[in-house]
């Protein structure tokens, strides 16, 4: 089963974990738990940039 750090932070609070999620994996096995593997997802996504766009301005290039 593949779940995420904040889907189970939404039951538990592991918000330390978010740092250290290999030392959330040894306290889940310590726990009899299995942790198969750690998989970051947002690796791939390095040197992204997210922008919100609060309003448009509407320009108007007249044909003569």
């Amino acid at each position: 089963m593949k779940l995420s750090l904040r889907w189970l932070n939404d039951f538990v609070d592991v918000s330390d974990a978010l740092k250290d999620p290999q030392g959330l994996a040894r306290a889940l096995t310590n726990a009899g738990l299995e942790v198969e593997s750690i998989e970051d997802q947002g690796k791939p996504f390095h040197n992204v940039v997210v922008g919100h766009i609060l309003e448009k301005e509407s320009t108007r290039v007249q044909t003569v």
